[in-house]
């Protein structure tokens, strides 16, 4: 019975300032239109809802359907967020312990697998190129993002938080996380919590770190999808040659902060653009010291696994099955294809990649022969 401690003991906030039962569900099980606003419900309103119950009640039968991310984690051998946060969290019912919180949907970055709802960037792609809209729904832009969450913290107990998740845009851009750590620091919180995050790796906030240095514990993810040109292919506008000096400034602080020792690590999601590519991800973790974690990736569909030539798939797992890549080896072995995906993956390539004047061909020549036949 997978049991998940998460229902009981923690809260989450999207960066289209809706609740949401984590960070690693899927939302696009619930209509948009039945998604529950920050703004209009608390969070006892948000977990005494139907939605939030039948999650609940299915996790004591079997899977829901918006928990296959989960799902899938552990049945190819990975430790799921399931599994991450049951020893850490208590299993009271209604005791918040752990938070996840978006502030902002500012980012530089325009990623493959993001959209409009979590990136600035992607706002203005899509505001200025037609064509890519239809992927998407109608989401309120960067400028009507954004929470209170002075409002906010005022209806919730924070007596037991011990963590707290930063979610992008990348957090480390939007003045939000500036006060939103001030209000941890004026309030005497921030001695009592872990943070964690995620960052692009675009830059080092050098400002914060007067702040990061008073949490109890601070762990870094640091956004990692590829070395060299795949990275800046699924990663549009960043640049590698900018990046390798950021991933240098964080082991630096990592190491003046010695006690926070294996803290900081390298995330990726591995989807169709980058599964190929994961020895050399491997290879370069391991070079760099610092170590990979990475999950296969549950949406959108035209960039999942599934999405990917059935030929293409046969021609590159062999490269996967080693020790360190064994688990997405099984995943490909035990998948199905699926036709509507793999059409919904070349017309999402060939718009995109005229918008961003960029070419798959440059970066993985044999998924791109394949697209290109359809």
């Amino acid at each position: 019975m997978p049991a998940c401690k998460m229902l009981d003991n923690h809260m989450c906030i999207t960066v289209n300032a809706k609740w949401r039962p984590c960070c690693r569900f899927n939302e696009h099980v619930q209509p948009w239109s039945e998604r529950m606003s920050v703004d209009e419900y608390t969070f006892d309103d948000y977990r005494n809802s139907d939605f939030y119950k039948s999650i609940k009640a299915a996790q004591e039968t079997g899977w829901h359907e918006g928990c296959n991310g989960c799902k899938v984690a552990e049945e190819t051998g990975n430790i799921s967020t399931r599994l991450l946060f049951d020893k850490a969290l208590s299993g009271t019912p209604n005791q918040v312990e752990y938070i996840e919180l978006s502030l902002s949907n500012e980012c530089n970055l325009a990623c493959r697998m993001c959209g409009p709802w979590a990136s600035s960037t992607w706002s203005k792609l899509v505001s200025e190129n037609e064509d890519i809209i239809r992927p998407f729904q109608k989401l309120p832009l960067a400028s009507e993002l954004g929470i209170d969450f002075l409002k906010l913290v005022k209806t919730i107990d924070l007596s037991k938080v011990t963590s707290i998740k930063l979610l992008g845009g990348e957090p480390f851009i939007t003045p939000q996380t500036t006060d939103f750590l001030k209000y941890l620091d004026d309030n005497n919180i921030i001695g009592n919590i872990e943070l964690q995050t995620n960052t692009n790796a675009t830059f080092f906030p050098k400002k914060l770190e007067k702040y990061l240095t008073k949490f109890r514990h601070v762990a870094i993810s640091l956004s990692f999808d590829g070395v060299g040109a795949v990275g800046e292919y699924i990663r549009h506008k960043s640049k590698w040659e900018d990046t390798l000096p950021i991933i240098h400034q964080w082991k630096e602080f990592y190491r003046k902060h010695q006690y926070w020792s294996n803290s900081l690590k390298f995330a990726s999601v591995i989807n169709a653009y980058n599964v190929h590519h994961l020895p050399e991800m491997v290879k370069f973790s391991k070079d760099v010291g610092i170590p990979l974690s990475y999950n296969i990736i549950n949406g959108p569909n035209r960039l999942r696994l599934e999405a990917l030539p059935p030929q293409y798939v046969n021609d590159i797992k062999e490269r996967l099955n080693t020790e360190a890549t064994r688990n997405v080896y099984k995943y490909l072995e035990q998948m199905t294809c699926n036709e509507n995906y793999l059409k919904e993956l070349a017309e999402y390539t060939n718009t995109l990649d005229e918008i961003t004047q960029t070419s798959l061909k440059n970066v993985n020549p044999l998924l791109a022969k394949y697209l290109d036949k359809l």
